[in-house]
């Protein structure tokens, strides 16, 4: 069994690769959603049928709206004007988390990398699993027994 992260479809049990080209769609004619239950066809009031708010409806289309428009006097946009306010602030008060938020808005997010293999951790948890399962077990057949497997001296159970 393979246990490294980077292959998390080691243990899909092929129905779905049958179900799907080699490019991730769908084949012709696959039965999927058979029944055919769920989505749209059950509830087609549900459809927003003019999809998202047209620009005059949506906040967004009047912030930026307002932001791409000169204020009488200047010679900049009022988003440049606020770009470098933001970036004035960020290194004037040395304001770490507006560094951050600029740095990755502008660089891209650091990506979180995670290596190893789960199949270790998975082992030291079914260790532990077992050794509270063993114990469990003697309580209950009257002996009480460390993690070694030997009997207890002077323990008493009061259960």
């Amino acid at each position: 069994m393979d246990n490294n992260i980077s292959n998390p479809t080691s243990e899909l049990d092929g129905k779905q690769d049958e179900q799907r080209n080699p490019d991730g769609t769908f084949k012709e004619g696959n039965k999927v959603n058979a029944n055919g239950k769920g989505g749209f066809g059950d509830r087609p009031e549900t459809i927003n049928k003019e999809g998202r708010p047209k620009n005059e409806v949506s906040i967004m289309y009047w912030v930026k709206k307002f932001l791409e428009e000169k204020e009488e006097g200047h010679d900049t946009a009022r988003v440049q004007e606020l770009a470098e306010q933001i970036v004035k602030m960020a290194y004037i008060d040395k304001n770490v988390i507006l560094i951050r938020e600029l740095l990755e808005r502008i660089e891209g997010k650091t990506p979180l990398k995670i290596e190893g293999n789960i199949g270790e951790g998975l082992l030291a948890v079914a260790d532990k699993l077992d050794d509270i399962l063993n114990d469990r077990e003697a309580k209950d057949d009257g002996t009480n027994t460390n993690t070694n497997g030997e009997a207890n001296q002077g323990d008493t159970d009061f259960s």
